[in-house]
């Protein structure tokens, strides 16, 4: 048995580069698949998972072959809604900043409250002061998630009340500050004692305290977001060895 082989003809065809990348685009065939993720400097960034930076939170649509670019898209912040190549070695550092933000935020101090020295002073702050909020609006999750683990309530109880105060710009802090009236007299002198813990802001006639380590504890004291006269008793129970006649004229403004 004879085996014929036919030839076939071929005809050669030239193509440019910018048909090729069509036909590229159109073929299965001719696609390199992308990389699921990568990994710079510590940070893992996935396809499809979000990430925070200080503009805002994005989502990783897609990341380079090489591993170098990912295009990402905007959730929130400045680029709410944009979609936007970056060069991933700059985002692992933008992620890790914003993470130690969030640490510096989320990390309490536990300030030692303990013995008479500082009844009067937080029998005043209880009766006479008003703690308020300042945030950004897209900052506002690990905010309430974190007065919530420490106080059991909802900040959001706050909202339009004048204490907490959410913003739309960007900006990279909480602010938490107390402010109450100057004591009259020589009663000034007894918030010597929380001097010495924190800076006191002095005005003519208002004076305030504007540190969130200091106004987290005092969450943790039984204060809340706005006036806590109303709590002062339980403020006086969670107190360890308190003078009660002094907190009780603290709350009076009495010597």
């Amino acid at each position: 048995m004879k085996v014929i082989i036919a030839k076939n003809k071929i005809k050669k065809i030239s193509i440019t580069k910018r048909e090729w990348k069509e036909i590229g685009k159109k073929s299965n065939w001719l696609k390199i698949s992308q990389l699921q993720s990568v990994n710079n400097n510590g940070v893992t960034f996935i396809q499809g998972q979000q990430y925070v930076d200080p503009s805002g939170e994005y989502t990783v649509d897609s990341i380079s072959d090489d591993g170098k670019t990912m295009t990402v898209t905007y959730n929130s912040g400045l680029f709410n809604g944009q979609t936007k190549t970056w060069d991933v070695s700059l985002k692992s550092t933008h992620y890790k900043f914003v993470q130690r933000q969030e640490d510096r935020r989320n990390r309490m101090e536990r300030i030692n409250f303990d013995g008479d020295e500082f009844s009067w002073a937080l029998g005043y702050l209880a009766s006479f002061g008003s703690i308020t909020a300042d945030i950004p609006s897209d900052q506002r999750k690990w905010f309430e998630e974190l007065y919530k683990n420490i106080t059991g309530e909802d900040a959001t109880d706050y909202l339009n009340r004048g204490y907490y105060l959410t913003k739309p710009e960007s900006k990279y802090t909480l602010e938490l500050r107390i402010k109450f009236p100057r004591p009259q007299g020589n009663s000034v002198s007894l918030l010597k004692s929380l001097s010495d813990k924190v800076k006191i802001i002095e005005g003519d006639s208002n004076m305030e305290i504007n540190n969130n380590n200091f106004i987290k504890n005092l969450f943790l004291m039984g204060f809340r977001i706005g006036k806590n006269e109303d709590r002062a008793l339980d403020i006086l129970s969670k107190i360890n060895n308190p003078d009660e006649e002094s907190f009780l004229k603290g709350t009076m403004g009495e010597i």
